[in-house]
């Protein structure tokens, strides 16, 4: 029998809004329909008291199932162990901080009276670098022979190649418990591997050694697995993966997968730590470290210092483990070559990838791969080379990958301003240079990288935006292209400017031809460009056939000559030697197509007052 007090049963719960108020109001509402309670008074007794507690206690459940549910999954995940988890489900290791570098061509003067054919630079010798602002610390990981050049009367080393950062090393033993143990660490080194306490460690410089007994005195290096290496229970192996802290974790094999270190074993590992992107840029080095008999004469860095970077942030490793997850591991079509390319070089800004067919005219068998770097505006020749022996162990054997610079096209800006004094809040220089700013900025939120369109109308708007004293503004734009100069050759001889350009208005920076020390481009005849000069006062024409001009394509086919760089424009950072090709557009408004990308030069932008 059942008892004449007991509640009845009532239809299920609405399910409220997962917010306190609707939580505790539902209740509220559900319990008010029990006729064992219809006499309590819910605003103004104990049972008030009861409802918030049981509403803050559904909330509490609601909002922490809610966070774990959002934790379970990629692309809701916000932890960044959670998401690094997710991650390696899909087999993507996100990638770690990286250590500028670069390489460095050194001139060393012998103090002995005969010197020796060839002398060594040790691994470990420092140098330094100077930025604007700070300075740093790079380092020589291998030995590298500086031979003697009779002619100079100089060791000369060349493709030095050398990495910023703090260069540091632990040891560790391996007990009959089986633990590592220093003062940072006391991780089994099978089961939970051992975790490097510092987040800016750059994974690619991590060495592994191991002294397989305290009696030995030999370290044998062990080498990072690649997916790609058939490994054995003899494979000297170890793995690295990023613990929950965010810092790289070193494990070793179990005996069947890679050898297990015996306990009395010792472990050094040898690792940088980097500065992040800070050292990119740097073009000024010093060695700071002495090498026995000689004396420096000159470093030069073949370019500046690049590729610095803190490790990978959360949106990069959602975005980039899904597309690793769908390239599987090969590299077949166009977003699978330029998620590679990211892979092969973590400094990259940009890349983009199509098929030789799409090129006019078509180039059966092989792809191309634009890699636009974060800093600098080219990657060098041998990042170019590392690049793409990364992606030919991924591709399809039979296409051919070529790694390619952005096709860049300068445009120089000159702005009039007329303004009312009156209302102007800025005056003169002040102005001026807010005005420069503008465009500047322009430049760097609108464009500067692929697909990125100059409108023109915008640029006239975002000028006028500067002070409420502009009445109006007349903009002009001229059209630049880099026409780089190695060994006494033009790098390239097609120039796009992806837009028709006006007849009348080609001319470039001067340069060497000859004998003639001050020549430019100009136009000759029909759709002719040609080389002049000025002789005696009169400008002449000393060479008629640079070049064909096609003015409605705007492309300009260039002759193969030879042109001295010692009158070159030289760009001291890059230790580069190149000619502006200028030209005016028809049409302001222009399109970036394929890896061609607009900048506008901030040296080029200049603004006056009317």
């Amino acid at each position: 029998m059942n008892n004449a007090n007991s509640v009845k049963p009532s239809q299920s719960l609405p399910l409220p809004a997962p917010d306190f108020d609707s939580l505790k109001n539902a209740l509220r509402d559900h319990l008010r329909n029990q006729d064992a309670l219809k006499d309590y008074d819910f605003d103004g007794s104990i049972m008030s008291t009861i409802l918030d507690v049981l509403s803050y206690n559904s909330y509490m459940n609601t909002f922490w199932l809610n966070m774990v549910a959002n934790e379970a999954f990629l692309h809701t995940a916000i932890k960044r162990n959670n998401v690094v988890s997710a991650a390696r489900n899909l087999n993507y290791i996100p990638r770690s901080a990286s250590c500028a570098y670069t390489d460095l061509y050194i001139e060393y003067m012998p103090n002995d009276i005969v010197p020796e054919n060839s002398i060594t630079i040790p691994s470990g010798t420092i140098f330094s670098a100077q930025s604007e602002s700070s300075g740093y610390t790079f380092n020589l990981l291998d030995d590298v022979v500086a031979e003697f050049d009779a002619d100079k009367g100089l060791y000369v080393a060349d493709d030095v190649r050398v990495f910023e950062g703090k260069l540091l090393f632990h040891e560790y033993s391996i007990t009959s418990r089986k633990n590592l143990t220093d003062i940072n660490s006391t991780d089994d080194p099978v089961i939970e591997g051992l975790s490097i306490r510092n987040v800016n460690v750059d994974s690619e410089s991590i060495t592994v050694l191991v002294k397989d007994n305290s009696i030995s005195n030999d370290w044998v290096l062990f080498s990072r697995y690649d997916d790609g290496l058939d490994v054995d229970e003899n494979s000297r192996i170890f793995f690295l993966s990023e613990d929950e802290f965010g810092y790289q974790k070193v494990t070793f094999g179990d005996g069947t997968i890679g050898v297990k270190p015996s306990p009395g074993s010792k472990v050094k590992i040898v690792y940088l730590i980097s500065s992040g992107p800070g050292a990119n840029g740097v073009a000024y080095f010093n060695q700071a470290s002495s090498i026995p008999g000689v004396s420096i004469k000159r470093i030069v860095p073949k370019y500046p210092a690049g590729g610095g970077s803190f490790g990978e942030s959360l949106d990069s490793i959602k975005y980039n483990a899904q597309l690793g997850y769908e390239a599987q591991g090969r590299a077949v079509v166009a977003s699978d070559y330029e998620y590679m390319a990211k892979l092969a070089y973590p400094n990259a800004k940009a890349v983009l990838a199509w098929g030789g067919q799409d090129n006019d005219p078509p180039m059966y068998g092989k792809v191309f791969i634009s890699v636009q770097p974060n800093d600098g505006l080219v990657v060098t020749d041998s990042e170019k080379a590392s690049i793409k022996a990364f992606i030919k162990k991924k591709n399809v054997i039979t296409i051919e990958p070529e790694i390619l610079e952005p096709d860049y096209t300068f445009v120089d800006t000159s702005t009039q301003l007329y303004y009312d004094k009156t209302q102007a809040k800025l005056t003169g220089g002040a102005l001026e240079r807010a005005v420069k700013d503008k465009i500047k900025q322009y430049s760097k939120d609108k464009l500067s990288t692929y697909f990125k369109n100059l409108e023109f109308s915008k640029l006239l708007a975002e000028i006028d935006s500067v002070d409420s004293g502009i009445i109006t503004n007349i903009t002009d734009i001229k059209l630049n292209k880099r026409l780089y100069v190695r060994n006494n050759k033009l790098s390239t001889t097609s120039v796009s400017y992806h837009s028709s350009i006006k007849k009348g208005t080609i001319t470039s920076t001067p340069f060497a031809y000859g004998s003639f020390k001050n020549c430019y481009f100009a136009e000759y005849g029909d759709n002719k460009l040609a080389i002049q000069t000025t002789i005696s006062g009169n400008k002449t024409i000393i060479v008629t056939d640079a070049g064909n001009i096609n003015y409605d394509k705007g492309i300009i086919e260039l002759a193969n000559l030879e042109y001295e760089p010692d009158k070159l424009f030289y760009n001291n950072i890059n230790h580069l030697y190149y000619i502006k090709l200028f030209a005016e557009p028809n049409l302001n408004s222009l399109k970036a197509k394929s890896n061609n990308v607009l900048v506008i030069e901030n040296s080029s932008v200049k603004a006056s007052m009317i």
